[in-house]
């Protein structure tokens, strides 16, 4: 059975993957890009040495493993947060894997910090009856 704090640590989780998907991401284009710019210049062998070093590093990048990790959350937990309201919805999101403070999310939604606190945690105790239930 999922505790509240289990179902918190495993959305914060999720909230970890998609950053590093993105900052991977970010570095996988900057070193495609300088690849891009190196093979326009005349070939030398250091040349040729810093691209086959730019592209192992392409290579040894481990954006499949943390897409991995994240889809297994994901699957997990889209669906009991699909169950939510439309506001508890983006709550969750905003908190948990967009990582925006509760204030932010007050002032976008129109409610006080106090009152997206109070919506977050039900709705992260609905979360973790979902996931109870479904095992």
């Amino acid at each position: 059975m999922k505790g509240i704090n289990e179902v918190k640590k495993e959305l914060r989780e999720l909230k970890k993957h998609a950053h590093a998907i993105e900052r991977l991401e970010s570095i996988r284009t900057t070193h495609i890009k300088r690849i891009q710019m190196l093979e326009r210049m005349e070939k030398t062998d250091k040349l040729n040495e810093i691209i086959r070093n730019e592209r192992r590093l392409l290579e040894a990048l481990p954006i499949s493993e943390e897409l991995s990790l994240a889809q297994e959350l994901e699957e997990k937990y889209m669906g009991a947060i699909a169950t939510l309201g439309p506001i508890e919805k983006s709550i969750v999101i905003d908190t948990y894997i967009n990582g925006l403070p509760y204030w932010k999310i007050g002032v976008a939604l129109g409610y006080s910090e106090e009152g997206i606190r109070k919506r977050l945690s039900k709705a992260i105790h609905t979360i973790s009856a979902f996931i109870n239930d479904a095992q």
